[in-house]
């Protein structure tokens, strides 16, 4: 199976209703597209796991007002799936990911759920629906290395490294994708007033524009 056809193959995986998953908490979710992804032979890669979790959960894992996946949060439920955290799944972006022992009894659980087995709520939910604060988008923004390094020496410290990171994307997210995150966080910095969070995406969306030439 070629690249191409593989990524194909995730884009198109197969909507679950809401009712089947709307009280699962990201963390399994990411477990159970995990699982999809072994089981439709394809690779474990950061942008398999966020395609599939966007096509297959909707609710959970759009970008907010757009029909594009939300990467950051994949990557933060990959973050938390990891050993220091639930050790549910190990691996990084540069390799791809892989279930633990403990990964895949929650996969049998969550895979209960979403087929419409086991009702019965999960001892500790973490969350119960889609959940967005706009304040706290802007507050992960201000707290990234990337912000850091521009409140002390401006525009001329950042790369395009730093667009990733502090956007929550990769180098293989799709740009339109990448550009609607910035239209969406500099509404949000407007609405706030803050006139710091505005100058540090402008100059990011300089930075990632450049590199497009």
């Amino acid at each position: 199976m070629s690249a191409s056809t593989r990524a194909e193959s995730a884009d198109h995986a197969p909507a679950f209703e809401p009712s089947r998953y709307e009280g699962l908490d990201l963390n399994r979710l990411v477990v159970f597209t995990l699982g999809w992804l072994r089981n439709q032979g394809l690779p474990p890669t950061f942008e398999n796991v966020s395609v599939a979790a966007f096509r297959l959960f909707p609710l959970k894992f759009a970008l907010r007002g757009y029909d594009h996946p939300d990467s950051n949060r994949v990557n933060r439920a990959l973050l938390q799936l990891g050993p220091k955290y639930r050790n549910w799944a190990v691996g990084s972006t540069g390799t791809g990911f892989s279930l633990t022992p403990l990964g895949e009894a929650i996969l049998r659980e969550a895979g209960q759920r979403v087929a419409g087995g086991a009702r019965e709520p999960f001892a500790k939910p973490e969350s119960a629906g889609y959940t967005w604060d706009p304040a706290g988008e802007i507050s992960d923004l201000k707290k990234t290395e990337a912000y850091e390094r521009f409140s002390d020496a401006g525009t001329a410290r950042l790369s395009i490294d730093d667009v990733w990171h502090a956007l929550g994307a990769f180098r293989y997210t799709p740009k339109e994708a990448i550009r609607e995150r910035f239209v969406s966080l500099k509404s949000i910095a407007a609405a706030a007033g803050d006139t710091d969070a505005l100058a540090f995406l402008d100059a990011l969306r300089k930075q990632f524009e450049q590199k497009q030439k």
